[in-house]
């Protein structure tokens, strides 16, 4: 399987934007050196995860149109801040999350719909998820696992659950709107 992009550890690239990665056979993008910024891009179609990122310096995904991936929209791992992103139609692969969040990733800012999970985090980020709008995924609107950052000034509805928490969640939850989802706003575990 032929993954679109592929930015290699020893790469020195340092951004990407405008750029469409489409109907590969793998992933869409793959990052797994050091990026700046991933930008101003669509991914779709792709036969396995949109995009993955795991990196250990600060990096930024902004204004992607991330749709139609069989194995997930993006899965970030380290610290990148996921903003103004537009993710949808991850309903029916092995991994189903329009945006998987792990270690030190962030969002801010996205819209994230049409899923069976909009978010899926286990962060130890201090900025957390905040001000995004997810709605309209089958299972979880957002599923954090563990961690203890904030989840704040989201917008979460008809969604199945709009937010779960896992037991290892010790993290603030303010000043969210949970409305109209169909098995419970908040489930705490």
């Amino acid at each position: 399987q032929t993954d679109g992009v592929r930015v290699d550890s020893d790469s020195s690239v340092v951004s990407l934007d405008h750029f469409t990665a489409a109907n590969n056979g793998g992933h869409g993008v793959v990052v797994e050196g050091d990026i700046g910024s991933l930008s101003n891009g669509q991914v779709y179609g792709n036969g396995d995860t949109g995009v993955v990122i795991d990196q250990t310096q600060a990096g930024a995904v902004d204004k992607l149109i991330v749709h139609d991936n069989t194995n997930g929209g993006l899965s970030v791992t380290g610290p990148v801040l996921v903003s103004h992103s537009t993710i949808y139609g991850h309903v029916s692969g092995p991994y189903d999350a329009g945006l998987a969040l792990w270690g030190t990733a962030s969002a801010q800012g996205n819209v994230i719909y049409g899923n069976a999970i909009g978010i899926d985090a286990g962060l130890e980020s201090p900025a957390g998820i905040t001000g995004n709008r997810v709605y309209g995924n089958t299972d979880q609107g957002i599923q954090v696992r563990y961690g203890s950052f904030p989840l704040g000034q989201n917008v979460v509805y008809s969604n199945g659950t709009g937010v779960e928490l896992g037991s290892s969640y010790s993290g603030r939850v303010a000043n969210n709107l949970l409305y109209a989802n169909t098995d419970a706003s908040l489930l705490v575990e």
